[in-house]
């Protein structure tokens, strides 16, 4: 894959759980552990109404340089919007690309 391609700058997301100072439970937060770039293109979006509220599901390829520590526990944020991984592949086992199949919701 050319450099070039890779012209999304996104910030790689992991989940932190710390426990509530008062004991009654824990709390998430997601903490940046990389900035990297990254290629996103667009594979299909699903529409349907779920409690009658109306609910989209975008899905994406996400390409960029490998990073052993990621898992699809994690998330990656472009600017305002957020892609949950779905699938981590690595093709060819290389440790020179990955590719991710994430879902947007907006």
């Amino acid at each position: 894959m050319r450099a070039s391609t890779l012209r999304h700058r996104v910030k790689l997301q992991e989940v932190v759980c710390s426990a509530d100072t008062k004991g009654a439970g824990s709390t998430e937060t997601w903490l940046e552990i990389a900035k990297v770039w990254a290629s996103i293109t667009p594979i299909s979006a699903l529409e349907r109404v779920e409690s009658n509220a109306r609910q989209e599901t975008i899905t994406h390829e996400i390409t960029m340089r490998y990073k052993s520590q990621l898992t699809s526990a994690d998330r990656i944020v472009y600017g305002s919007r957020i892609f949950n991984i779905k699938q981590i592949l690595n093709p060819d086992y290389r440790n020179e690309m990955l590719t991710m199949l994430v879902e947007e919701k907006i």
